[in-house]
């Protein structure tokens, strides 16, 4: 299959340049393990034209690529539906907790360099204590509004996985409100993680 968007010989720059922001609008990416749908393309040539993939298809012999993957993985973004790192990054070691806003931010960076493009933040609606920080009510409010403030601005899409664990009946009203606040208006799925933690 030929996309006639590459051409055999040398890569000429692309016209935009590369900047820390991010990449141009358009530009071949080369030998690289595409992940498919269906299949994975071990020697594979990505076209890039106006930001969006145009072409994936076999890398052609002789053909160059302005940036050369080197074998490396080329996936689509990832989606991780139970995220416990923003509490995590939030409170790196006992006794130095970090605002919530930074940790957010710091968290995207890694979650992004990582191939996540989607992440859903635990926030646990319920009263407990243990793993060094208390989780309450308010800290679901607290994770649930930083997420929110966030907005569309970010490297990484910010959602909310809303814990409740079953032990925790202020919990249980704790979540029903912020249902009943959010509505319609979450933007996506809703995702709700129903917990039990008692031991044994």
């Amino acid at each position: 299959m030929s996309t006639g968007l590459v051409s055999g010989g040398p890569a000429e720059a692309p016209a935009q340049g590369w900047t820390l922001g991010g990449p141009p609008s358009d530009y071949v990416l080369g030998h690289v393990r595409a992940v498919l749908p269906d299949q994975v393309l071990d020697d594979a040539l990505v076209a890039v034209r106006d930001g969006r993939i145009a072409a994936v298809e076999p890398h052609p012999a002789g053909v160059e690529a302005d940036v050369d993957g080197q074998g490396m993985l080329c996936l689509p973004g990832l989606v991780d539906v139970h995220s416990d790192g923003l509490e995590k990054e939030q409170l790196p070691r006992p006794g130095a907790e970090l605002p919530l806003e930074f940790a957010l931010l710091s968290f995207e960076g890694k979650l992004r360099a990582a191939g996540v493009t989607t992440a859903f933040h635990g926030a646990a609606f319920e009263e407990s204590g243990g793993r060094g920080m208390r989780r309450t009510l308010e800290n679901a409010r607290r994770i649930c509004a930083a997420v929110a403030s966030r907005g569309d601005d970010g490297l990484v899409d910010h959602r909310i996985l809303h814990r409740l664990d079953v032990r925790c009946p202020e919990g249980l009203a704790g979540l029903r409100q912020r249902l009943e606040e959010i509505g319609g208006t979450a933007g996506g799925p809703l995702l709700v993680s129903h917990e039990d933690h008692t031991p044994g």
